[in-house]
C-alpha cells in the first residue's frame, strides 16, 4: 500500500493507480476511502473500470432487505 501511495504522490494524474487503491480499501474494508479513490479516478478519466466499481458500490451502500428487519 506504500507504494501506491508514493506512486500517486508523484503521479497524482494517474486513474488506474487511484483505482488500484480503492479497490484494495475495499478489500480492507474502508469503503468510504474506497469510493473516494474511485470518485478521483472517475473524475481523472470519465470512461475508466472506477466507473463500474462505484456503481456497484453504491448498489451495496443502497440494498435493504426489509425481511432482515421481520424475522
Amino acid at each position: 500500500m506504500s507504494c501506491l501511495n508514493s506512486f500517486i504522490c508523484d503521479n497524482g494524474d494517474d486513474d488506474l493507480a487511484y483505482f488500484m487503491r480503492g479497490r484494495l480499501y475495499w478489500r480492507m474494508q474502508n469503503y468510504s476511502a474506497a469510493v473516494t479513490d474511485f470518485e478521483t479516478a472517475l473524475a481523472i478519466n470519465p470512461e475508466c473500470d472506477a466507473k463500474h466499481a462505484l456503481e456497484l458500490a453504491r448498489d451495496v451502500f443502497d440494498y435493504f432487505n426489509p425481511d432482515l428487519l421481520n424475522p
